[in-house]
């Protein structure tokens, strides 16, 4: 058993977008010193 997590996200991504549903990858800056940013993958 695997979580989601673990699988790899582009055969997933790639079957949404064959769906017709768009997504995409966002930048958001966070106020802590441990991360420059936080990526968000948006549908």
């Amino acid at each position: 058993m695997v979580h989601p997590e673990e699988l790899p996200p582009d055969p997933f991504l790639n079957k949404i977008r064959e769906l017709g549903l768009d997504w995409r990858v966002t930048s958001i800056p966070v106020p802590n010193e441990s991360f420059d940013s936080v990526e968000l993958v948006g549908l």
